[in-house]
């Protein structure tokens, strides 16, 4: 959920076709845009993390070759959501969903923010068992996150909130035109 949000950015480029892949700090909002990009310019959604619903666990699908060049072409607007654990396999494959044309961004945060969020979201206990080994592996491949996204990097959440989705989008857009 969006709490405070920013100033609203306009955008004029079209939304016409633009593939987007979306990881980052836990509890940056990055489930939320993919979401909102669907509801709001029809996108396809694609959350590739395991999750808990009201009506149950919803598994992760297992990564393989083609799943990037499939996703593409569902659609000419597609989104992915994807926290994945980061490890070396996991950039080479990011490295597929870029061949497939899709733009990877990074959303990000403090780690103190994003904490906080987790706790809100998860409580005390998963964030000792989930959230804390993530932030460790995030420190020890921030090498590999800085090569991956170079400057396709956005901060979402800070002090004052959320970024707007749609400040969030503008942003994306005119990145993309640039």
């Amino acid at each position: 959920m969006f709490f405070a949000c920013k100033t609203l950015v306009k955008s004029t480029i079209p939304v016409s076709s633009m593939k987007f892949i979306i990881s980052g700090m836990p509890c940056c909002g990055k489930t939320y845009f993919g979401d909102w990009l669907r509801d709001t310019h029809a996108y396809t959604h694609v959350n590739l993390e395991a999750r808990t619903t009201a009506s149950g666990r919803i598994s992760a699908p297992a990564p393989y070759a083609e799943l990037p060049e499939w996703l593409a072409e569902l659609s000419p607007l597609v989104v992915v959501t994807w926290g994945y654990r980061p490890v070396q396999p996991a950039f080479e494959f990011m490295r597929r969903f870029e061949a497939a044309g899709f733009t990877p961004w990074w959303f990000d945060t403090s780690p103190e923010l994003s904490r906080r969020r987790y706790i809100e979201r998860d409580g005390v206990e998963r964030t000792g068992r989930f959230f804390e080994p993530q932030m460790e592996k995030l420190h020890a491949t921030a090498p590999l996150i800085s090569a991956t996204y170079r400057e396709r990097r956005l901060v979402t959440l800070d002090e004052n909130g959320y970024l707007a989705p749609e400040a969030i989008l503008a942003h994306l857009q005119a990145a993309s035109a640039a």
